[in-house]
């Protein structure tokens, strides 16, 4: 029997500059391939959350909600990182709003907002889970680099700072992949953290490459003919079905079981239907009905 495996990582149309799935269409590809939940995982962005997780539930499959952020390198800016975000209870959710929210508002740098580490509390970390990248966080692109001690160090401070971390593991066909796969697996096991296998998904089929080379290509302001514009995606970063995940990684089966974990711990449940305001501070006990009402009258004084 196949083993069975959720998918963690995917930008839908919603991630802006990359990504073509559609929130409620892709519900309908997973349950053709059996899954019983899937991720939202944006860039930087959680825009599609609410209409994907209303086509999830009604389909029967559990959503889970999550962001891939930029984090903030305070040793070179340009050269940022990345870390993935899955809300694990309400608290997360929460908190992963607040997270982004503040990145786009306070901490944008070039094209982007980014989260600065140092913002996240214990509670905080609490509700998140967390992947670590593969070659887009600090762990990879420190074994890519060559610093196997750069990498520990790393691995380190972040599942310290971070209860439940996973270090990620990814196979799509770019030219570091099976290298940074064996060392993160080595590293794992050196420190004692868990694995889990991820599919960074762009696209619904291999097919759909070019049409998501295009749109990439508009967003960075490049042609597709232009021999200088960056290519950082590959024709497999489409919609892999459980039976392919288990298949590219059976050698290391509990790096899909994690999968399945994960998503058993994720459990957010968002409210539908009625406005969901946060609770603003009014002066000298007024009533907030009240002071909505006297600020409505100062604006209009003002105006007039």
């Amino acid at each position: 029997m196949t083993q069975d495996f959720v998918h963690l990582r995917m930008h839908t149309e919603f991630s802006i500059k990359d990504g073509m799935l559609n929130p409620k269409k892709v519900v309908h590809k997973a349950i053709a391939s059996g899954m019983k939940a899937l991720a939202i995982t944006d860039a930087t962005a959680m825009f599609g959350d609410v209409i994907f997780y209303k086509a999830a539930s009604a389909a029967g499959i559990k959503p889970i909600l999550g962001a891939d952020c930029s984090i903030t390198n305070h040793y070179n800016r340009d050269d940022y990182l990345r870390l993935l975000f899955l809300a694990r209870n309400h608290q997360g959710y929460l908190t992963l709003c607040d997270l982004l929210s503040r990145a786009w508002l306070t901490n944008q740098y070039k094209d982007r907002g980014e989260v600065d580490l140092d913002w996240i509390t214990p509670e905080m970390a609490d509700g998140l889970i967390v992947l670590s990248g593969f070659n887009t966080g600090a762990i990879g692109k420190a074994i890519l680099n060559g610093s196997s001690s750069a990498a520990e160090q790393e691995a380190r401070r972040l599942s310290q700072k971070f209860p439940h971390f996973f270090m990620e593991l990814q196979r799509v066909g770019r030219p570091n992949d099976e290298m940074l796969v064996a060392e993160s697996v080595k590293l794992a096991k050196k420190l004692g953290l868990p694995v889990v296998a991820t599919q960074p998904i762009q696209f619904e089929n291999p097919e759909d490459f070019e049409f998501h080379e295009a749109r990439v290509a508009i967003a960075d302001g490049f042609t597709l003919a232009n021999k200088a514009r960056p290519r950082i995606y590959t024709p497999q970063q489409y919609f892999r079905t459980k039976e392919e995940m288990c298949e590219l990684f059976k050698d290391i089966p509990s790096a899909i079981e994690n999968s399945v974990e994960i998503a058993k711990r994720c459990n957010v449940t968002i409210k539908l239907g009625k406005p969901q305001l946060p609770i603003f501070p009014t002066p000298d006990g007024m009533s907030l009905k009240d002071y909505m009402a006297q600020l409505a009258r100062e604006g209009l004084d003002r105006r007039l």
